[in-house]
């Protein structure tokens, strides 16, 4: 875990000594803005953590459990839809492995030229 922590404040300068100023401020790289910007979002404090009054959280709850439950109904489907796909896959091809080859050719002979990989 990576701890966030807020940029240093700049030193505080005396008083009475001001630094000269220069004519030409030197050029800024073409990724200037892009830097100053990662650097501003990396380094911002923490948002604080949510508070919610007791309704507020309780429906909170229930539509995150919702969610998750819709999520893990998907997730079962694919699954289930992969399974079905690899079963019919590997039945072809024990159909193929236990034919024999067209003419003369042994078992398992379509198998292996469907096996081939070229290319």
């Amino acid at each position: 875990l990576l701890a966030r922590a807020p940029p240093k404040p700049p030193a505080k300068k005396p008083a009475g000594k001001v630094p000269p100023r220069r004519k030409h401020q030197a050029p800024k790289s073409e990724n200037f803005y892009r830097i100053r910007t990662l650097r501003q979002n990396m380094f911002s404090p923490a948002p604080p953590p949510l508070r919610m009054a007791r309704l507020r959280y309780l429906r909170h709850w229930t539509i995150h459990r919702a969610w998750q439950l819709f999520r893990r109904q998907q997730h079962l489907a694919i699954e289930q839809e992969r399974h079905r796909m690899y079963s019919g896959m590997y039945n072809a091809c024990e159909e193929l492995r236990k034919t024999v080859g067209p003419g003369n050719r042994d078992e398992g002979y379509l198998y292996r030229v469907a096996m081939e990989k070229k290319g």
